[in-house]
């Protein structure tokens, strides 16, 4: 399975990809899952509500549309509940990142 975050905010756009590379493709999976959930479950403290949750063939992705608020209050609201590191993914300049598990 692979995952996906997709944040269409006022100012900017992200897209954070989750690849794979561990040899053990079931620990990669389960690690690049609470990742993921850890993204969704932020996203939604945006809204005050779920993200869009979307599965589309062997891809799972949450998608936050947010035309209204700015990609910098997006991210305020999103860093209290991510680690540091899913944190400073999110602030990357670039607009997709792609996360090796």
């Amino acid at each position: 399975m692979n995952y996906e975050i997709q944040i269409f905010a006022k100012d900017r756009t992200k897209i954070i990809r989750f690849k794979d590379t561990v040899l053990d493709s079931q620990l990669g999976d389960y690690q690049q899952l609470l990742a993921w959930e850890d993204y969704y479950y932020a996203m939604g403290a945006v809204i005050d509500d779920k993200a869009e949750k979307i599965r589309e063939n062997e891809r799972l992705i949450a998608r936050l549309d947010v035309k209204d608020i700015s990609f910098d209050e997006v991210v305020e609201v999103m860093c209290e509940d991510l680690s540091p590191a899913l944190t400073k993914i999110l602030v990357e300049e670039n607009e997709v990142s792609v996360v090796q598990a």
